[in-house]
């Protein structure tokens, strides 16, 4: 019986696979959309003060160029304020998105993740909810306000709460369609880039030693867009040493000041959020700062990539680095 029904549900799963595909006509557009995101929105706690998260998302729009668009996508949160700085859940999203007009539009989704951490004495683990939020679009940005709903597995965390975001839609040329069929608009360059980072992170307070530094090593990747100069990147780190669990996801804005055939210089604010680990045991979850980032080209695919940052929390916290990488 059981090995009857293995083959079975294998082949059910690749023809349902590639009904949606066609379904959704990934296949044969030139051109899909990506539309990276942030926002901000609290989640109560009995006994405790609420949760105030910073989100980072990124959502696939399925069948592009539909006035009703259905995506799905990743997504991070983590708790900046209080004591439960340093709370996070990874998980994804499905949602639907109707166009109302040329500049509204009235998004609603489901959400699942797992996460935990920040003095998370109620067992948090798997977390659910779902958000409607109307979004107001100028020049492929959007402004969102909303309210969204969430339930925790340890029934300690939940309840409704306003949204707020910012959405920017990037679209991307398909390497399998032909450049006759290529969509009117110029897409936007994207690149990866895969890192070390070496930091000496500093509590001015908060801790018996005073104001010792500590030595820790990051690892992380980067997915990066480049439209006017104007660089948008989004990165995900995790500590690998000393304060192994601390990590955090970093949104960047650079421009782009020099780039030549063999090199290329931006200087970058960043906002992220992050805890875990010893590094952040009491606030201090906010992370914002200053850098500069320096590629050098190698080939037309490869570059070596250098950064210098200086980065704060928003609790006895901060930390200077230097990032070396390759990026594709």
């Amino acid at each position: 019986m059981r090995g009857l029904w293995r083959p079975n549900k294998a082949w059910r799963a690749r023809l349902a696979l590639l009904f949606l595909a066609g379904s959704f006509g990934l296949s044969a557009q030139s051109f899909f959309t990506l539309q990276p995101r942030v926002g901000f929105y609290q989640m109560a706690e009995k006994g405790w003060e609420p949760l105030t998260l910073h989100l980072t998302a990124v959502d696939l729009i399925l069948n592009q160029g539909a006035r009703t668009t259905v995506y799905l996508g990743p997504r991070m949160a983590s708790n900046f304020l209080g004591v439960r700085a340093g709370y996070i859940s990874l998980g994804g999203h499905l949602g639907i998105q109707r166009q109302l007009s040329s500049r509204l539009s009235l998004r609603a989704e489901v959400l699942g993740s797992a996460g935990g951490g920040g003095y998370a004495q109620d067992g948090d683990g798997w977390m659910l909810g779902s958000t409607a939020s109307m979004l107001y679009e100028v020049r492929n940005q959007r402004l969102e306000a909303g309210i969204t709903y969430n339930y925790a597995s340890g029934g300690m965390i939940g309840g409704f709460s306003p949204v707020i975001g910012w959405t920017k839609s990037v679209e991307f040329l398909n390497a399998k369609s032909s450049v006759e069929h290529a969509h009117s608009g110029s897409p936007v360059p994207v690149d990866f880039c895969f890192y070390g980072q070496w930091n000496l992170g500093k509590r001015p307070f908060g801790n018996q030693e005073g104001s010792k530094v500590f030595p820790f090593l990051l690892v992380g990747s980067t997915i990066g867009f480049e439209s006017n100069r104007v660089q948008h990147r989004f990165s995900l780190n995790a500590a690998v040493d000393t304060f192994g669990g601390y990590m955090n996801v970093i949104n960047s804005l650079g421009y782009s000041m020099l780039n030549s055939k063999w090199i290329s210089l931006s200087p970058e604010v960043y906002l992220g959020a992050g805890g875990g680990g010893r590094a952040l045991f009491l606030k201090g979850g906010l992370h914002y700062g200053v850098g500069v980032v320096s590629d050098f080209n190698v080939s037309d695919v490869y570059a070596f990539r250098v950064s210098l940052q200086k980065m704060y929390t928003n609790g006895p916290w901060s930390y200077t680095g230097v990032q070396l990488g390759l990026r594709k």
